[in-house]
């Protein structure tokens, strides 16, 4: 017996075309970009909590999911440095902390951290 197919949240489509060095390019999906200043409007907001809600809907539920995050948590949860990258005679790296869901960008004048 086949599995009901979910019930995905609509994506509305809203054609945009312009052309880039030359080549016509056609984008359905522009509108979530945000307004024209790149701001998150209500409409992509309200889209984005669709996407979330069906995301966990299926994410919770799935079986084994609980000890897999009891073990993967405290894993992501400690903080770390990436490989430096070093241009002229600064150094930039990536610190993640734990509790946050993204890294930030540091940059040192020298080795010795100035």
């Amino acid at each position: 017996m086949a599995k009901k197919k979910p019930d995905y949240p609509k994506s509305k489509i809203v054609a945009v075309k312009e052309e880039i060095h030359g080549v016509q390019c056609k984008d359905d999906f522009r509108w979530l970009e945000g307004d024209a200043d790149g701001k998150i409007t209500p409409e992509v907001a309200e889209w984005t909590n669709q996407q979330n809600a069906f995301t966990r809907s299926i994410l919770d539920n799935l079986p084994g999911r609980q000890p897999l995050k009891q073990r993967i948590t405290p894993l992501l949860e400690r903080s770390d440095n990436s490989l430096p990258v070093f241009a002229g005679s600064r150094i930039f790296y990536f610190r993640r902390e734990g509790h946050k869901n993204q890294p930030c960008l540091f940059m040192v004048d020298s080795v010795w951290g100035k």
